[in-house]
């Protein structure tokens, strides 16, 4: 039996894995840094919807069961001092998993915190929200409309027979 996983997961999951890069989870780096991610948890991109959207990645990170919550806060750097690196944000979160290192921790461990808090997250977003579509790659829409065909001339004049 297969996974499905739905656009609106495979998003969730490149922006809380670009998240839990940084570290920061404070309104201001959502609002610059994620703002798809801002957009998917409440709908708009304001400054004040990534201030909401900081409360519910904390609200969700915080409901999650043991001892996915404790990790999950210390992924995302929520309780963490500032500038914390993500290898000590992986060792403090393996110390919730029975003391295992960081680089265990991220092998056996880290997809599925990610995974339940994406789960949580998808429950407790908008309903109402409308999402951005992201562009088709390679697909452009032309900026000017292309000549009439009566202004076409061929480079070299047919060979009549």
């Amino acid at each position: 039996m297969t996974t499905h996983t739905t656009r609106l997961e495979r998003r969730l999951k490149a922006e809380l894995t670009a998240l839990t890069k940084t570290g920061d989870t404070t309104p201001g780096h959502l609002h610059r840094h994620t703002p798809l991610l801002v957009s998917l948890l409440t709908g708009r991109r304001t400054l004040a919807a990534a201030a909401d959207a900081a409360d519910i990645l904390t609200t969700t990170a915080t409901a999650l069961p043991d001892p996915a919550d404790d990790a999950a806060r210390a992924l995302l750097g929520i309780g963490q001092p500032p500038l914390t690196t993500l290898t000590a944000r992986r060792e403090t979160a393996g110390n919730f998993y029975r003391g295992v290192t960081g680089d265990w921790f991220h092998r056996k461990y880290e997809a599925a915190v990610i995974d339940t808090l994406i789960a949580a997250l998808i429950e407790r977003a908008d309903p109402s929200a409308t999402y951005p579509d992201t562009p088709i790659p390679g697909f452009r829409i032309p900026r000017l409309a292309p000549p009439p065909l009566s202004a076409f001339v061929p480079r070299r004049p047919r060979r009549s027979a």
